[in-house]
């Protein structure tokens, strides 16, 4: 694994990160997938090893993971300035673009 190191700069209101590793290469593929920053990959571990469940299930710990979501939810919309109710994860960039596109589509 190269290690990195991440410049930061703002642009329209948004941060953008730019990835060197330490091998000289600059990785620019981000519509591709992105690396997790540290703070991230800390604050997700438990749901990727000891708490992973389904968020939607009827049972106690599945209920217990769809409040963890919830929390989440309401931190987005709070760092945007958005209702947790305007706040959609998705699994995946196809199904993202197929909520909007049906979003749109709603006269």
């Amino acid at each position: 694994m190269f290690s990195r190191h991440f410049f930061a700069r703002r642009r329209r209101g948004f941060p953008t990160r730019v990835a060197v590793y330490n091998r000289g290469m600059i990785y620019l593929d981000y519509n591709s997938t992105t690396p997790v920053l540290p703070e991230v990959l800390e604050a997700m571990l438990p749901y990727f090893t000891q708490e992973w469940g389904n968020p939607s299930s009827t049972y106690r710990f599945g209920a217990k993971l769809k409040g963890v979501v919830e929390t989440a939810r309401a931190q987005v919309a709070e760092l945007i300035g958005a209702s947790p109710r305007e706040i959609i994860f998705t699994s995946c960039a196809t199904e993202s673009n197929n909520a909007a596109l049906a979003a749109a589509s709603i006269p």
